[in-house]
C-alpha cells in the first residue's frame, strides 16, 4: 500500500495545519494578486498628458503650439477675455473705448501672457472642443490665472463642473481685490449683466 492510501493523521506526518492562517494567507495572496492586477491596468489605462511646444502668444488668451510638425491655435478655455470684447465690440463703442483707455493705463496687462508663458518651451495641453486648456503654472489653467487677474470673465453658461468652481472662485477673488477690469468702469461698460 502507498503512502497516500494510508489513513494517516496529519498530526503523524508531523504538519502544523492551521486553517484560519491559511485562509488569511490565500486572502492576502489573492489581494496582492488583485493589487498588482488593478495597478497594472491604471497605468496601462492612464492617459498620458499632452504636451506642446509653445511658439507664439497672440493676445493674452490665443497662443499658437505645436506638437510635433503640427501647428495649433489654443484659446483658453471658458472665459472671455478684455482682447476679445474688443473684437466683438463693434457696435459697443462706449466698451470699445473703455478696453483702449484700460491697456493705455494698464500697458503691461496687454502683454500678461507674454511674461507669463514662455516661447520655445513644453506646457501641459488639453483640447476642448475649439478651445484649449493650458497649464501654466503647475496644475492652475491660464483661463484661472486671466481670471484671478481681472483679464477675462468666465462665460456666463459655463458648465464645465470640472474647471467651473475654480473658475468662479478666482474671478470672485479678482472682483474683490478691484484687479484688472474690476478696478475701471470697463466691466459696468461691457459687461452689464454683471451689475445685477
Amino acid at each position: 500500500m502507498n503512502i497516500n492510501e494510508k489513513n494517516i493523521p496529519a498530526s503523524a506526518l508531523k504538519i502544523n495545519f492551521n486553517l484560519k492562517s491559511f485562509i488569511s494567507t490565500l486572502q492576502f495572496k489573492h489581494s496582492i494578486i488583485a493589487y498588482i492586477f488593478i495597478l497594472f491596468f491604471t497605468i496601462s489605462d492612464a492617459k498620458e498628458p499632452t504636451l506642446a511646444l509653445l511658439k507664439n502668444v497672440y493676445t493674452n488668451n490665443i497662443q499658437k503650439f505645436s506638437i510635433g510638425n503640427t501647428g495649433y491655435t489654443c484659446k483658453a478655455y471658458g472665459v472671455i477675455s478684455i482682447e476679445d470684447l474688443y473684437f466683438k465690440s463693434v457696435e459697443n463703442k462706449i466698451c470699445k473705448n473703455s478696453i483702449i483707455d484700460f491697456f493705455r493705463k494698464n500697458k503691461t496687462k496687454k502683454y500678461f501672457s507674454q511674461m507669463l508663458l514662455h516661447v520655445e518651451q513644453l506646457y501641459h495641453i488639453d483640447f476642448i472642443g475649439d478651445e484649449c486648456i493650458i497649464y501654466a503654472k503647475g496644475q492652475k489653467t491660464l483661463s484661472e490665472i486671466l481670471l484671478q487677474e481681472g483679464l477675462a470673465i468666465k462665460k456666463v453658461n459655463f458648465q464645465d463642473e470640472v474647471y467651473k468652481g475654480k473658475f468662479i472662485s478666482a474671478q470672485a477673488s479678482a472682483r474683490k481685490q478691484r484687479k484688472g477690469l474690476w478696478k475701471t468702469t470697463l466691466y459696468k461698460n461691457c459687461f452689464p449683466e454683471l451689475n445685477r
